[in-house]
């Protein structure tokens, strides 16, 4: 359970730059709803972003605490239940048992020795700092998500030179540019098997 809100990673200033939009307030509150929900559907695929404050309370199976946000900047406490006692970290050098966090990424706490029944886990998750790649798409995303309705005022897709044919990665809501920043590839899901 996240006990911080997510804050967003990019800003209605960023998005202005980018799209180098003329200064002025008269779009900034639509823009800022394209900016939360970029934002939000890059955390969506990739895990957090802005660091957020975790905790979670489980009985380890397999003695394995799997962290459900990630990829997880650092374990603040864990703590056994009922009680509270603090367990500390393990020390290999002085062989003293405790959790261990292995692989940031996938969030995975063990235990070198045999867990406690029951633990809260607080924990901080996202990226410090956040990469350039990550501000990058959500830029690009915000902007396209901004300019589709823009474009495509008449209804349809839209368009190259005004002809009918599909612009090529721009008709999804997270175009291939955006995919590939993220290091999604490019490659288009689809909600069904193409068949013919």
């Amino acid at each position: 359970m996240l006990t911080t809100e997510p804050a967003d990673f990019i800003d209605v200033a960023d998005l202005k730059a980018y799209m180098k939009k003329a200064a002025g307030t008269a779009d900034d509150d639509e823009l800022a709803d394209f900016v939360a929900t970029a934002c939000e559907m890059i955390r969506e695929r990739i895990g957090e972003v802005s660091p957020v404050t975790a905790v979670v309370e489980a009985c380890p199976r397999g003695g394995i605490i799997v962290l459900e946000h990630r990829p997880v900047i650092s374990i603040t406490t864990v703590a056994e239940l009922p009680g509270g006692d603090v367990v500390p970290p393990a020390d290999e050098v002085a062989g003293t048992a405790g959790w261990v966090l292995d692989g940031k990424d996938a969030g995975l706490l063990r235990y070198t020795g045999c867990w406690p029944r029951r633990v809260r886990v607080t924990y901080e998750a996202g990226r410090d700092p956040i990469p350039a790649n990550i501000v990058q798409a959500a830029k690009e995303l915000a902007a396209h998500l901004w300019r589709g309705p823009k474009l495509n005022a008449g209804g349809g897709r839209p368009t190259l030179n005004g002809d009918s044919a599909t612009m090529i990665g721009s008709t999804f809501a997270l175009p291939i540019r955006v995919r590939e920043l993220l290091g999604l590839g490019a490659r288009v899901p689809h909600d069904e098997i193409l068949v013919g």
